[in-house]
């Protein structure tokens, strides 16, 4: 039931395991974690090594840790990355890389932040890094959009998953339309300035300014030209 991988730059090391999961899954994971490892640091460029758990767990066991949250899949916590080994198994060869490549990069950029980063940034990132479709949050951004305003990213700093299942997908949707723009426009490496900029305690508001020359309310109005499908990345 427990899979305990030590990452070190773009390799990973195995440490003694305990799994309910067969060898070729685990064989998988620590494969798959690799991978997102080198493909980060093509973005990024150099990243801290990274030494934590990572547990594979029954579908029981993890649904009493995430309680609330039925669509997800896998987390990181800080200290442990944790995925249902249930979904790992029935999930499709692009459905386990986007799974493990999406969470993989949680604990990156909570490494590079200090935890610090803003929810919706995270969540975009690793949005990007998990690749996939992602048409039904773009249809769930669109249909709230009809009659309502986007949501406030300050609303989304602190978590994405204390909203209606309705407010998500569309915080979710936002989260990477916001994030394309900045990957766009200003590149990873300001980003990871910006997460550097949080670790080291700055202001978060003056960090963003001087990142990213924006502020939210002007990154806001990128993603107000999204809901009124003007072209919003030029």
């Amino acid at each position: 039931m427990f899979l305990l991988l030590s990452l070190f730059s773009s390799s990973a090391n195995s440490q003694p395991i305990d799994t309910v999961a067969s060898p070729a899954l685990e064989a998988r994971v620590k494969e798959e974690i690799a991978n997102s490892h080198r493909a980060l640091m093509n973005k990024f460029g150099s990243l801290p090594d990274l030494k934590f758990p990572v547990s594979l767990v029954t579908r029981d066991k993890f649904n009493s840790a995430i309680a609330g949250t039925p669509w997800i899949s896998a987390y990181f916590d800080g200290q442990s990355l944790v995925f249902d080994l249930d979904e790992l198994e029935k999930a499709s060869p692009e459905r386990f890389i986007s799974l493990v490549h999406h969470e993989y990069s949680h604990a990156v950029i909570f490494s590079l932040s200090n935890g610090k980063c803003p929810a919706w940034l995270d969540e975009g990132l690793a949005l990007i890094a998990g690749g996939g479709d992602r048409s039904q949050l773009f249809q769930a951004f669109s249909d709230w959009t009809e009659n309502r305003k986007p949501l406030l990213l300050s609303s989304l700093d602190r978590s994405l998953t204390n909203l209606s299942d309705e407010a998500t997908a569309v915080a979710y949707a936002e989260s990477l339309i916001a994030t394309e723009y900045l990957v766009k426009h200003k590149g990873f490496a300001q980003i990871k300035g910006f997460l550097s900029a949080l670790k080291q305690n700055f202001n978060p508001a003056a960090a963003f300014q001087g990142a990213f020359g924006k502020n939210y309310s002007q990154l806001e109005a990128i993603i107000l030209l999204r809901a009124s499908n003007q072209d919003s990345f030029t």
